[in-house]
């Protein structure tokens, strides 16, 4: 994403009104009157004022089209040049009906027309720059010309809605230089900015002082301070407020009492809601005053009231609820608004009805209920959250034919909705979009940009985004900047997640439980669990509480990297501070209990699941079954399957899918396919992975005719074998050592739908040589490279497996052979090509080229398995060479591989051969220590090398204690 450049008026960004050609040169276009309809000039004053109502009409009536060409006639047709007032109703009718990019244009082509603007047609261009974004034109513009106190007032909205509350608070102090006193409307547009960002105390103290410096306080403001904390959730403050207002001779209004009521509907405190309701519906009126006993004004509820609460039900109380409320509202006499509309919409889309809430859309049109662009956009966002994106368009196009205009949050939405659907080129024109029409993103608009560029995997574009929010004065939030760590921690980038966290801090924003999660997450994922460990410690210092998100993360990871001991206590200490484990949670738990044999502990974490009143769902029940299919219990794991039955919970193909696998592991062949009638009779049917795990059962039980009916039933309901299948049928049929009928076999599995890409090839020429079949399987190494196969670029997979296969047969100078083919083929041996043919080499004794190659491999930074160290540190042995095998396992250790019990084998023999008794001691004792116990032939040198005079007494002991532990072993 490549940030667009600012708009500036000098670009002239705006696009003229089609119809418009330019004037005469002469400031008065009457003096062109040849070119013009005759038009008495007694009358010309009456056309105009004509054409300028005409105009408003269009205007108002979102004819623009018409609108322009009215504009057009008026000039060009008949020459008419209407006077300033004329002038200032078609820039306020162009300014108010949502063509804002136009109104720069009008008042050039005024400028001349001759005409002199006034202060009213300075404040409507302001109001349009300020709209438009360009605060910098707007400031000019009052700086240049005549003003007035509304001329500010205007610029201080201007700069409060793009978000710059504190340089518009600056301002004040540019006013009272200028000669300006600030008025109600300065405070209250001020108060209504820092509430906007949330910073509803600072417009308190603001407002505070401004009254104090002589500013009548009126209900205008209250009403903005009780809306801001109720937004924020600050009930308690707002009722103070509401009740301050008295104090001050400030009569509430219905908007007060409907700001307050809407906030309690939101928290769900419904019966301080009800209170109010029935506080508005109570109040006795004084027949003398407008006020009535509560010194509040002629009061009663309005459809704005009621929507409220059926707006809240359908959030809190559920559907049914509200629609039952909406019913008797509108029974009550009162008709619903598109407010009213838009929240039973948002209700069933809510609840996924799509058809449901589109119907509701359609009744608000038939009752005469214009849509607005939040029902538009609501609708849009729900047709794109469901992927229906071809419905979300017709939608768009309907709303833009009704010339219903674009507001930031509809290009929000509508770019978020495309970059769900996976459009993200078409999200980032919608964004690049509303700016050209002068929009000024807020927060939320620029998070769900970086959000959608992250998802798409396009960081730059998420960096740059970031880098253009700054620069626009835009801070990013907590949940900005957690979509770059998401975004960073998906691709594996954990370096520069941390820096974003370092970045945030450095702002004082700072990460909060889900962020941390994210983060840890992350860290586990790719094995840095020390850090991970250490990120949760900082979010615990920090005074976070761990959520059920965060204890779900923390319990997978201790458990994938073995501490379950650790998981366990942390789940424990979470239960008793007092959260509530909910299913995920306690799931998650006990599959780490039941992975780490712990099957009593885990069965008490399912009891104690039920006992709070959390019933298993399908995926706990796959996790006890899973279980016990595991520890061969089948009765218990069918009981299991009854359990979930009788509950009314349907078992999925992944409950079946363990059982049978279970079944074909233990080779009980009858018992499964009867579980694979059960899940038929269930309306399952086999799936792939069902498939693969039958066919596997039957080819390991010898049973490969069977395997093909199986696979003809596969094929029957359009499911095609894939890698896992052929290699288990490849590998029934290399039983036979008979490398014609695995060909075969796998031809026959082409014709059956299998795709012949580079896996299938790299199972084949495996197989054959794994069994021994080299010849072949060079054979079908050349034809692939003869044939050309679409789709088949032979990898280094390819040659390590006929490399390996080659090795194993001794057959080192045609492994030589393969290996300058595949590095002629621009393939680079990897660390497992070095094993093999280092290994290979040694077990010929071909001392010279295996230490070469190791050489040559350790030099590339790979690390030799603990397989080719044996086999080199046997090599020296074999030849008495102990020194060279000491000096190669001390280097074992230094590169962190550790050595097993054949290791210590080789070595004992060796020295034991050259009578070495210290060495001998030395690793038996270190054997010891890494709980290895020598093999009967080691234990048979050992006794050589320690029965002479004088040592059978030390030989005797040693060797008990080996052979009491050998025999404790079996």
């Amino acid at each position: 994403m490549k940030p667009p450049k600012p708009l500036t008026l000098s670009r002239n960004p705006f696009k003229p009104i089609s119809t418009l050609s330019p004037l005469s040169s002469s400031s008065n276009p009457q003096s062109n009157h040849t070119q013009h309809a005759h038009i008495p000039p007694s009358k010309s004053h009456l056309y105009s004022s004509f054409f300028c109502t005409l105009i408003e009409a269009y205007l108002a009536c979102r004819r623009f089209s018409d609108a322009t060409r009215a504009f057009s006639s008026m000039l060009r047709l008949h020459g008419l040049n209407p006077d300033t007032d004329g002038w200032n109703r078609v820039l306020y009718g162009f300014n108010a009906s949502g063509y804002v990019s136009q109104v720069p244009i009008l008042y050039s082509e005024m400028l001349n027309c001759g005409r002199i603007p006034n202060v009213f047609s300075h404040n409507v261009l302001i109001h349009a720059f300020c709209k438009l974004g360009l605060i910098g034109d707007a400031l000019d513009l009052l700086r240049r010309v005549e003003t007035d106190v509304v001329s500010y007032n205007t610029v201080i909205w201007g700069l409060c809605r793009g978000g710059s509350v504190e340089s518009a608070t600056g301002f004040l102090s540019e006013m009272l230089k200028r000669g300006v006193g600030f008025d109600t409307f300065s405070c209250n547009t001020l108060v209504h900015g820092f509430c906007r960002k949330g910073l509803v105390n600072e417009a308190q103290a603001l407002r505070d002082m401004l009254v104090r410096g002589g500013v009548e306080p009126d209900v205008i403001g209250f009403n903005t301070l009780i809306d801001g904390y109720c937004k924020i959730g600050r009930m308690s403050v707002a009722h103070d407020l509401f009740e301050r207002m008295r104090r001050e001779g400030v009569s509430p209004d219905i908007i007060s009492y409907n700001c307050l009521i809407d906030g309690y509907c939101k928290v769900g405190d419904f019966s301080s809601a009800t209170a109010l309701m029935d506080d508005i519906l109570s109040a006795k009126l004084d027949t003398d005053s407008p006020e009535g006993e509560n010194g509040c004004l002629n009061l009663e509820p309005n459809i704005v009231t009621h929507t409220s609460f059926i707006s809240a039900y359908c959030n809190q109380r559920g559907l049914d609820e509200a629609l039952s409320l909406y019913e008797e509202t509108v029974k009550n006499g009162f008709l619903p608004d598109v407010v009213t509309y838009s929240s039973i919409m948002n209700g069933f889309f809510k609840n996924l009805k799509l058809v449901e809430g589109t119907a509701v859309f359609r009744e608000m049109e038939k009752t005469g209920v214009a849509p607005d662009h939040v029902s538009y956009s609501n609708l849009i966002d729900s047709f794109f959250k469901a992927g229906r994106s071809v419905e979300s368009a017709m939608f768009m196009k309907d709303m833009l034919v009704r010339g219903i205009p674009f507001d930031l949050i509809t290009y929000t939405m509508l770019m978020d909705g495309l970059f769900k659907v996976g459009k993200a080129d078409e999200a980032e024109d919608m964004f690049e979009t509303l700016l050209r029409v002068g929009l000024s993103p807020n927060h939320i608009t620029y998070s769900a940009l970086i959000n959608g560029l992250c998802k798409a995997g396009n960081m730059k574009g998420a960096e740059l985004a970031l880098l253009y929010m700054d620069e626009k004065g835009r801070e990013g939030n907590v949940i900005t900047y957690s979509s770059v760590i998401n975004g960073y921690i998906k691709r594996g980038m954990l370096t520069e997640a941390i820096d974003v966290i370092g970045k945030m801090k450095e702002r004082h924003i700072f990460p909060n439980v889900v962020t941390y999660g994210a983060i840890i997450d992350g860290l586990f994922k790719v094995g840095r669990d020390d850090l991970a460990l250490d990120m949760y410690k900082e979010m615990v210092e920090r005074g976070l509480e761990v959520n059920n998100y965060v204890l779900d993360i923390l319990v997978n990871g201790l458990r994938k990297i073995g501490k379950m001991g650790e998981a366990e206590g942390l789940f424990n200490d979470t239960v008793q501070r007092g959260l509530s484990i909910d299913q995920v949670n306690y799931t998650t738990i006990m599959d780490g209990l039941f992975k780490r044999g712990k099957t009593s502990s885990a069965l008490k974490v399912g009891h104690e699941m039920m006992e709070n009143g959390i019933q298993p769902d399908v995926v706990a029940y796959n996790v006890f079954i899973k279980c016990l299919c595991k520890l061969g219990k089948f009765d218990e794991a069918l009981s299991f399957l009854s359990e979930m039955k009788a509950l009314g919970i349907t078992p999925d193909h992944a409950t079946f899918n363990t059982m049978i696998a279970a079944l074909c592991k233990k080779g009980k062949m009858d018992a499964m396919f009867k579980i694979c009638d059960e899940m038929k009779s269930h309306g399952l049917y086999p799936n792939l992975i069902t498939y693969s795990t039958i066919v596997g059962g039957l080819c390991e039980e010898g049973e490969v005719d069977k395997a093909m009916e199986v696979l003809n039933e596969m094929t029957a309901f359009g499911l095609r074998p894939n890698s896992i299948i052929h290699k288990k049928m490849l590998h029934a049929q290399a039983k036979g050592k008979n490398a014609d009928s695995i060909l075969q076999m796998h031809e026959h599995l082409i014709e059956m739908g299998l795709i012949p890409d580079l896996d299938i090839y790299n199972n084949l020429v495996h197989i054959l040589c794994t069994f021994g079949m080299t010849s072949k399987a060079t054979s079908v190494l050349n034809d692939i490279l003869k044939r050309g196969m679409p789709g088949v670029c032979l990898d280094i997979t390819t040659y390590n497996a006929i490399l390996s296969g080659l090795s194993e047969a001794g057959l080192m100078k045609e492994a030589n052979e393969i290996m300058n083919e595949m590095q002629e083929k621009g393939l680079d041996p990897n660390a497992i090509t070095y094993n093999i043919l280092v290994s290979g080499h040694g077990k010929i004794g071909n001392k010279k080229d295996s230490i070469r190659l190791y050489c040559e491999m350790v030099r590339k930074g790979f690390i030799p398995m603990l397989g080719t160290y044996n086999i080199l540190i046997n090599d020296f042995s074999k030849v008495g060479m102990m020194i060279q095998a000491r000096e190669l396992f001390n280097e074992m250790h230094k590169r962190g591989v550790s050595p097993n019990s054949s290791t210590y084998d080789i070595l004992i023999r060796g020295w034991s051969k050259l009578s070495n008794r210290a060495e001998v001691q030395r690793l038996l004792k270190e054997m010891d220590k890494n709980g290895f116990v020598p093999c009967g032939s080691t234990i048979g040198c050992i006794s050589n090398a320690f029965a002479r005079p004088g040592q059978r007494g030390h030989t005797r002991r040693i060797l008990k204690s080996f052979y009491e532990r050998k025999e404790s072993e079996r």
